[in-house]
């Protein structure tokens, strides 16, 4: 049985530590900040705000059925807005997870963090929480962010709150948790097996293709589907992960490696 309170110290520590690494705290701030403020802004508020009524005539031509701001918004948010917020979740957990073995490795801390009286599995999991609580709060905050601002933004010119429809609420209930889970559960083994960070997000950074799948869908207008296939696939990947990776976690793998 999984001992939560002596497994949530540990998740806690972490969570501190990452705090005081300035390379995952400006990933944090700024990543946010950019693909939550900054690309509307600069997509959505600022255009509408210099249109005029001519330009809104012509923008209904971007979304067949659609006119004017509405058809703007829509082209935008699902060639863009809605693929690039894919980064968030991905990129967050990346830069936490892949510090979690390679960061102790570096620091000289990883030995006595063996010896503390966990099972491998209670400590694996310490890792893979000390990344998932972070990503996931961080995520959701700009997703509601998100939503504010275009629903300001949009409500005179629709009549509507164009947010939370029902694909946004299953990008951030659904699909966000399980690209969370993905990123995590790569980067904590390339991290368990790499000697330092650097090498760790390298090879971490390939969770960026399911970014450039998602950015693709965007522009051939099939991101709805996309986003439920993603979702389907990576969510399999997930439940193996979650399966097998505490069974093979090892104390003695990463004393050898470090």
């Amino acid at each position: 049985m999984l001992r939560f309170k002596m497994l949530f110290k540990v998740t806690l520590k972490d969570m501190r530590e990452n705090m005081k690494n300035k390379q995952i705290s400006l990933v944090m701030i700024l990543l946010p900040a950019t693909f939550t403020i900054m690309i509307p802004l600069l997509l959505i508020v600022l255009p509408l705000k210099l249109m005029s009524h001519e330009d809104l005539l012509e923008a209904g031509m971007l979304v067949p059925g659609l006119e004017g701001a509405e058809a703007y918004l829509v082209y935008n948010w699902n060639t863009i807005i809605l693929p690039f917020f894919v980064m968030v979740p991905l990129a967050i957990t990346m830069s936490i997870s892949s510090d979690s073995w390679a960061g102790e490795k570096e620091r000289r801390t990883a030995e006595s963090l063996l010896l503390l009286p966990l099972t491998d599995e209670e400590l694996f999991l310490a890792k893979v929480l000390a990344s998932l609580i972070p990503g996931l709060v961080i995520t959701w905050a700009c997703g509601i962010t998100l939503t504010i601002i275009i629903d300001i933004t949009m409500y005179p010119y629709l009549g509507y709150a164009f947010l939370p429809n029902a694909s946004w609420l299953f990008h951030q209930l659904v699909l966000t948790p399980i690209l969370a889970f993905f990123s995590i559960f790569i980067n904590v083994w390339i991290s368990y097996r790499s000697k330092d960070t650097k090498s760790a997000q390298q090879m971490g950074g390939l969770v960026f293709l399911v970014f450039i799948g998602f950015l693709v869908g965007g522009f051939l207008g099939v991101i709805t589907l996309l986003t439920y296939v993603i979702t389907l696939i990576l969510g399999i990947i997930d439940i193996i992960f979650i399966y097998i990776s505490p069974k093979v976690f090892s104390r003695e793998r990463i004393m050898i490696n470090t």
